[in-house]
Order: structure tokens, then C-alpha cells, then sequence
């Protein structure tokens, strides 16, 4: 259940990913905020989501071997 407790199949809400997925490119998982598509992180991470204060496209990109620069499409 939402809990976690297995119950009835009717009730069932996964199975759910046993951990974060890590970027191939640099072996980072963590993500941060990036507000455009042309935008680079200003740490380390693996991913860049595009949240802008919830007024952002919702994508998410890979982050290059450097770990800040959105991996080119």
C-alpha cells in the first residue's frame, strides 16, 4: 500500500526503482535546478532538471564529463 506494506494485488503501487539512476557519462546521480535549456549547473551533478520555480519545461537532461555543462543533444 502506500505505506509500503504488501497487500492485495488490487492495492499494489509498484514495483519502484530500487535506487536513483546515475548518469553513464559521469557516474553522478544527483540533480539540480537548471532554468533554461542553454543552462549549466553551478555544482557538480548528474542530471539538470528545468523546474524554475515550478514555471519551468520539466525536462531533465545529462550533464556532460565536466559534471556542470547539459550534455549536447
Amino acid at each position: 500500500d502506500s505505506d509500503g506494506v504488501a497487500s492485495a494485488a488490487t492495492d499494489a503501487f509498484g514495483p519502484y526503482m530500487q535506487s536513483a539512476p546515475s548518469n553513464p557519462i559521469n557516474s553522478l546521480s544527483n540533480v539540480t535546478d537548471g532554468n533554461t535549456a542553454a543552462a549549466g549547473a553551478t555544482v557538480d551533478c548528474g542530471f539538470i532538471y528545468d523546474y524554475n520555480a515550478g514555471a519551468g519545461t520539466g525536462r531533465i537532461w545529462g550533464t556532460a564529463v565536466n559534471k556542470q555543462t547539459k550534455f549536447p543533444e
